[in-house]
C-alpha cells in the first residue's frame, strides 16, 4: 500500500488486513514479552487476584507493542526488534542465575562486573531458549514487510488512542498495592509482575530506594546478625591461626560426587571425615559478593542492591577489626581486582592489615588467568605469611578460578572431562582443580590452624545426573570446619537439632567463632 494513500481512502476501501496484521503482530510481541517476564516469577508475588494483575501485564504489553508498531517505520522497527532480541537474552541469563527480575538501575552501577562475565550469560542460555528467540525474531522482521507503510493519519490517532488506555491504567495501578511507590519496600520483582520491564525499569530510576536508607538498613542489619549454633555445637579449638576460604561455585551437591567413574572432590570428601560439615544457606539475592560481604561485615546483606556500594557503613563490627582486638594481624586476598564490587575500598573500612588484590602483583611473575592471580598462587603466598608468623594471624582468602563459565584453568589441567570447551563440564574440572589446590594448601598450615571453608553460592550446574544444589528459593553450600594437625583427634560432626536443618547461615558460624574467641 502506498505512504501516501489518504486516510478517507483507506476506510473506504474496507480492506481489514492490514488491521488484522498489525493486531496479529503486535499480540505475537505482546504474548513473547508475556512469556519472558514469566521466567522471573517461579513463585509469583503474594496478591489475591494473580490472573488479574497478570492480565493486566499482558494489556499493558499489547498497547505497548501497537504503539511502537503505529508510530515507527520499518527500518526502526526492525532495529527495534533487534535491540529487543539481545535485551531479551541478558533477561533471560540473568533469570537463570539468579533466579529473579533484572533490575536496570543496579544492573548499571555493575555494569563492569557484568561484562567479565558477559561470556558465561551466554553459555548458560538454554539452547531451546536460542531456537524460540531467533524464531520469533525472525518472524517478526517477515512480518513487519506486511503492515508497513500506513497511513500516516491512521498510524497516529491509533497510537494516540492506544496511548491514552496505557496511561490510564497505569495511573489505576498506583491506587493498587503495585504502585510505584512501593519499589522502595518490596524492590523490582513485585512491579515487574504487572507492568513489566520497561515502565518497571523507569519508575525504579525514579523512585528507587534511597541508598542512605540501606545504609541505615544495613546498620540495623548488624545487629540481628543470626547466632543459632552456639547453643548446639560444642567449642572449636580455636588456637592463633585462623583461616577462611570463600570457594568460588563450591554447591553443596558436589561433594561426595562421581562422575565418569571418577570421584571429582577427593580431598573435600576426605575432610568431611574430620571435620564439622554445615549445610548453609547461601546469601545470594543480589550479587556473588554477598557472602563474603556477611562474613566480614557481621550481618546480612542488602536484599535491594550489591552491600558494597553503599556508602555511609561504619563497620564497627567488623570480623576483621573484631580480631584485631583480640590480637590478631589480618590479611585479606583475591586474585581478581580490587574494584570487582567495590571490595577494596571496603576492606580498607573494614580494617585490615595487609590487603592484596590483583593490582596488587602486577609486577610479580605470578601464574594468571584472564581474570587474575591463579588461586594455587594466592594459596601459596598466604601460606608463606601464615608459617613466617610468630603472632596471631587471621587471613580471609577468596578464590576465582573455579568462577564461571569455568574457564580459567589450563587444557592441561582438565582431568575429568580432557580438553572440554563445554561450561557444565569445565564446572567440574575447575572443582577438581579447586580440591587439589586447598589440599596442597591445607597440608602447608602450622599445627592446629583453624579453617572454614564454604561456598559463595550454588554453581547452577545441571548435567547428567548431577543437580545443583538449589530450588527457587534457596541456594545451599557447605561450610566445612577443619583443624590442620589437631594435637588429638577431633570428634565428627554432631546431628544437628531438626529446627536449625537446612536453615543455617553463614552468620551463624561466624557468630559462633567470634564468642569463642571473645572468652
Amino acid at each position: 500500500m502506498d505512504s501516501t494513500i489518504s486516510n478517507r481512502q483507506f476506510v473506504k476501501n474496507k480492506d481489514l488486513t492490514p488491521f488484522v496484521l498489525l493486531g496479529g503482530l503486535a499480540f505475537f510481541w505482546a504474548t513473547e514479552n508475556f512469556i519472558l517476564q514469566a521466567s522471573a516469577f517461579p513463585f509469583p508475588p503474594i496478591t489475591k487476584y494473580p490472573y488479574f494483575y497478570q492480565g493486566i501485564r499482558l494489556t499493558l504489553n499489547l498497547l505497548a507493542a501497537a504503539i511502537i508498531l503505529l508510530l515507527f517505520k520499518r527500518f526502526w522497527l526492525i532495529l527495534i526488534f533487534i535491540l529487543d532480541f539481545l535485551l531479551s537474552l541478558l533477561i533471560v541469563a540473568y533469570n537463570q542465575y539468579f533466579h529473579q527480575a533484572l533490575s536496570a538501575y543496579y544492573g548499571i552501577k555493575t555494569v563492569k562486573e557484568g561484562l567479565r562475565v558477559a561470556g558465561f550469560a551466554v553459555q548458560i542460555i538454554p539452547p531451546f531458549v536460542w531456537i524460540l528467540l531467533i524464531g520469533a525474531l525472525t518472524i517478526k522482521i517477515i512480518w513487519i514487510f506486511s503492515i508497513t507503510p500506513q497511513p500516516s493519519r491512521f498510524r497516529w490517532r491509533g497510537a494516540v488512542s492506544c496511548l491514552l488506555i496505557f496511561i490510564v491504567i497505569i495511573l489505576a495501578l498506583q491506587l493498587s498495592s503495585f504502585k510505584f511507590t512501593n519499589i522502595k519496600i518490596y524492590g523490582i520483582k513485585r512491579i515487574v509482575y504487572t507492568y513489566g520491564y520497561l515502565i518497571s525499569w523507569v519508575a525504579e530510576t525514579l523512585k528507587a530506594p534511597n541508598i542512605y536508607e540501606i545504609s541505615k538498613e544495613i546498620i540495623q542489619l548488624q545487629s540481628l546478625a543470626p547466632d543459632r549454633l552456639t547453643k548446639a555445637e560444642p567449642p572449636w579449638p580455636v588456637g592463633d591461626k585462623i583461616v577462611i576460604i570463600q570457594l568460588e561455585s563450591f554447591d553443596f551437591n558436589i561433594l561426595n560426587y562421581h562422575i565418569n567413574g571418577i570421584e571429582v572432590t577427593p580431598y573435600f570428601n576426605q575432610l568431611v571425615g574430620n571435620s564439622r560439615l554445615f549445610k548453609i544457606v547461601s546469601y545470594h539475592d543480589v550479587s556473588t559478593a554477598d557472602m563474603d560481604f556477611a562474613v566480614l561485615s557481621g550481618g546480612p546483606p542488602s536484599s535491594r542492591m550489591v552491600s558494597y556500594m553503599v556508602p555511609g557503613i561504619s563497620y564497627n563490627n567488623s570480623l576483621p577489626r573484631f580480631l584485631q582486638q583480640h590480637g590478631y594481624h589480618t590479611v585479606s586476598w583475591h586474585g581478581n581486582h580490587g574494584d570487582f564490587f567495590n571490595r577494596r575500598v571496603n576492606f580498607q573500612r573494614m580494617g585490615f592489615d595487609e590487603i592484596y588484590f590483583r593490582e596488587d602483583f602486577k609486577d610479580s611473575r605470578l601464574e594468571r588467568s584472564y581474570w587474575g592471580v591463579r588461586d594455587f598462587e594466592i594459596l601459596r603466598l598466604s601460606s608463606q605469611k601464615i608459617c613466617a608468623s610468630r603472632n596471631r594471624e587471621f587471613h580471609f582468602i577468596i578464590t576465582l578460578d573455579s568462577h564461571g563459565p569455568f574457564d580459567l584453568i589450563s587444557d592441561q589441567e582438565k582431568e575429568i572431562f580432557p580438553k572440554s570447551q563445554q561450561w557444565q563440564q569445565n564446572y567440574f574440572n575447575s572443582m577438581r582443580v579447586l580440591d587439589r589446590d586447598v589440599q596442597n594448601y591445607l597440608k602447608s598450615l602450622p599445627p592446629k590452624t583453624l579453617v572454614i571453608l564454604y561456598g559463595d553460592h550454588a554453581s547452577g550446574v545441571n548435567y547428567g545426573s548431577f543437580q545443583s544444589a538449589r530450588d527457587e528459593k534457596t541456594e545451599y553450600v557447605p561450610c566445612i570446619i577443619y583443624i590442620c594437625k589437631p594435637s588429638v583427634p577431633w570428634p565428627p560432626s554432631q546431628s544437628l537439632p531438626p529446627v536449625l536443618i537446612d536453615v543455617l547461615r553463614i552468620l551463624d558460624i561466624i557468630n559462633h567463632l567470634r564468642r569463642q574467641i571473645a572468652r
